[in-house]
């Protein structure tokens, strides 16, 4: 298993699942070649290819399985064709239909864009989901679950709208959690764990929903305090075993910004097991590989 923390703008750092402290990375993916230029959120398939979302080129990148270096992505979807604006957030499905979520046209006309398998260049997607703002506020990601439900956060307020696998079009959500039981309070990152409880991060805490958690529901777990190091949680991601990994950025592009690591069913003030340090690096995404493993993740 192997740890990818996207760092804003450059590139993406691959970690083994055990790195720990100032350990170096296992792969380094950067260069011209990558088209990671304005790196927003990252995420991987089934199959540990990986995605990225680039906001300022309005690109969508997919990177193969074990790349490293200066590469040459897979796909490369970008072009007016594609519909995307300033793309956000990035998600698969179980049928590797790749999500866009695009901020950069006015609130009333943002959308989710969807590619299927194998689309590549300036293509148009296979659906666009619009109406997907609730509110004037902002919006920040998107994730989808084990039963490929899609999961949107957002601020001001503070929600996290759920919508039905397959939508399409002008959509309703068919799960909608917010309210002051909730806990949210800077809704971001969101990944989900093998019984498929939802974990959201969320400014100085991380908060974790059961699968079918609805309306002003609370959280079953949370994990935070003065113990467990979370100041500014910007994304996380779950790995298999349940372990929780947390991107704590507490300057941009400051010292103290770090991969927090904490053991699976962590609940309360905890301190984290490990933290993996890299100084200066401003991280805008973390996705965890759960495909089969490569020879080259053990070197």
């Amino acid at each position: 298993m192997a740890v990818y923390v996207g760092i804003q703008g450059i590139q993406v750092l691959v970690f083994d699942d055990a790195a720990d402290g100032s350990a170096a990375p296992i792969r380094v993916i950067s260069g011209i070649k990558t088209h990671l230029e304005n790196v927003t959120d990252i995420v991987l398939d089934a199959l540990g290819n990986l995605y990225s979302s680039q906001g300022e080129t309005n690109k969508l990148v997919m990177i193969a399985a074990g790349a490293e270096g200066n590469v040459t992505p897979l796909r490369n979807l970008n072009g007016n064709f594609t519909q995307m604006h300033s793309p956000q957030g990035v998600a698969v499905d179980s049928l590797a239909n790749v999500y866009a979520l695009n901020l950069g046209v006015p609130i009333p006309d943002r959308n989710i864009a969807v590619f299927g398998p194998q689309e590549t260049g300036n293509v148009p997607p296979i659906r666009v989901l619009t109406g997907i703002q609730a509110s004037n506020g902002n919006l920040h990601t998107i994730a989808i679950d084990r039963s490929d439900n899609l999961y949107l956060s957002e601020t001001l307020p503070e929600i996290i709208s759920v919508l039905a696998p397959g939508a399409n079009g002008s959509v309703t959500p068919v799960r909608r959690i917010q309210g002051s039981n909730t806990g949210l309070l800077a809704p971001k990152g969101m990944d989900f764990d093998n019984a498929n409880n939802l974990y959201v991060s969320n400014g100085a805490n991380v908060l974790v929903f059961a699968p079918s958690a609805d309306a002003d529901a609370a959280p079953i777990r949370t994990i935070g305090g003065p113990n467990s190091g979370i100041s500014n949680t910007s994304d996380l991601a779950v790995g298999p075993s349940g372990e929780v990994y947390v991107c704590n950025v507490v300057d941009t592009f400051g010292p103290d910004n770090t991969i927090l690591v904490y053991a699976a069913g962590a609940d309360g003030d905890v301190s984290p097991v490990r933290a993996i340090g890299n100084p200066h690096f401003d991280y805008c995404g973390i996705a965890i590989d759960r495909s089969p493993v490569r020879q080259d993740d053990w070197r």
